[in-house]
Formats: structure tokens, C-alpha cells, sequence
């Protein structure tokens, strides 16, 4: 392999020439891009609700008096998680953040 394979950054580019191409394209994006954003909305919720659900069924293996699961709890696990990394493996908050 050559250097020109490996890094052909700014190679590529392409856009329509004709009038009728360009309108396309403007069209193609305007509604394109607000529908990718409902998708990932949408995948973000299901996960979220999965998580929910996994979390939910743990506790309930565990017998744990309270199932509820919030947001809150999101955010308490995940300071606790960052705190157990950076007493026990030596890792800094911003090292704990490169890894998520």
C-alpha cells in the first residue's frame, strides 16, 4: 500500500453540476436530516427504555425493596462507577472520560 491510499484526506469530493441535481440534493438533505434526528431520538429512547427494563429485573433478582428506576439513578451509578476507577485503578476523572 502506498501513502496516497492510506491518507487521501480532501480526496473525493463531490457535487452535483446540473441545476436539477443541486435542487435535489437541497431537498434530499431538508428532509434527510430532520428524520435522522427523529430516528436517533427514537433509538435513544428504546435503549433507555431496555436499560429501564434490565435494571428494573435486576433488582427484582436481588430482592431490593424499591424497583423504581430514575435518571438520578443514572447519574449516582455513574459517579460511582468514576469514583471506584479512579481509587482502585489509578485513573484520573478525564482518563475515566476517555474510556466512556
Amino acid at each position: 500500500m502506498s501513502f496516497d491510499t492510506l491518507f487521501c484526506a480532501g480526496y473525493g469530493h463531490s457535487a452535483p453540476k446540473t441545476y436539477s441535481g443541486k435542487i435535489f440534493c437541497m431537498m434530499y438533505a431538508l428532509t434527510g436530516i430532520p428524520l435522522n434526528l427523529v430516528m436517533f431520538q427514537s433509538i435513544g429512547e428504546r435503549l433507555n427504555m431496555f436499560v429501564t427494563y434490565l435494571i428494573r429485573s435486576a433488582k427484582r433478582c436481588l430482592r431490593f425493596k424499591y424497583v423504581d428506576v430514575s435518571q438520578t439513578m443514572y447519574a449516582t451509578n455513574l459517579r460511582l462507577i468514576m469514583k471506584f476507577s479512579s481509587h482502585y485503578l489509578s485513573l484520573t476523572i478525564l482518563d475515566f472520560l476517555e474510556y466512556v
